[in-house]
C-alpha cells in the first residue's frame, strides 16, 4: 500500500429504538388484518337502515292530487281515472300509467307524480274523493280530500 492512500469506508450510525420492521412483526400485522378485515365486513354487511323516500313520494302525490281537486271547476271518476274540467277549459286526467301515476292535460303530455305504483283507486264521495295507493312494496297509503264550502 501506498503512504498516501487510505481505506475508504461508510459509517452509519443505527440507533436501537429506530428499528424497521422485522419479518416476525410484519406477519404479526398481516394475520391481526386477516381475522379482523372478515369480521367488519359481516359486521357492515348486517347493518341496515331504512328510509321514508316511499312515504315522502306518496304524501307529495297526495298533495298534487289535493292542489290539483282545489283548482279545478267539476270532477268525475270514471275506470279509475280521475277526470278534473279545470277553469282553463282544459281536461286533466290523473290515471295509473304501467307502474307510474300520471297527468295528462286534454290528452296530451305526460307528467309523472308518482313511481312504483301497483295500484290506484278513485272513488267519489258526496264531501270529497277517495284515493287509495298501493305501491309495489304492498304498502297501502289512503286518502280522502275533503272539500269545504
Amino acid at each position: 500500500m501506498f503512504k498516501n492512500e487510505r481505506k475508504k469506508f461508510v459509517y452509519m450510525a443505527i440507533n436501537l429504538r429506530e428499528r424497521g420492521f422485522t419479518l416476525l412483526s410484519t406477519l404479526l400485522i398481516i394475520l391481526i388484518i386477516s381475522i379482523t378485515m372478515p369480521l367488519l365486513t359481516s359486521l357492515l354487511s348486517s347493518i341496515s337502515y331504512s328510509t321514508n323516500d316511499d312515504t315522502f313520494s306518496i304524501q307529495h302525490f297526495f298533495y298534487f292530487l289535493r292542489n290539483d281537486l282545489l283548482a279545478a271547476v267539476d270532477y268525475k271518476v270514471e275506470h279509475n281515472k280521475l277526470f278534473l274540467d279545470l277553469p282553463s277549459k282544459e281536461t286533466a286526467m290523473i290515471e295509473k300509467y304501467g307502474s307510474v301515476i300520471r297527468r295528462q292535460i286534454d290528452g296530451k303530455g305526460h307528467e309523472i307524480y308518482l313511481r312504483d305504483v301497483k295500484e290506484l283507486t278513485f272513488k267519489p264521495k258526496s264531501y270529497g274523493v277517495y284515493t287509495k295507493v298501493t305501491s309495489i312494496q304492498g304498502e297501502i297509503y289512503e286518502k280522502t280530500i275533503i272539500f269545504y264550502e
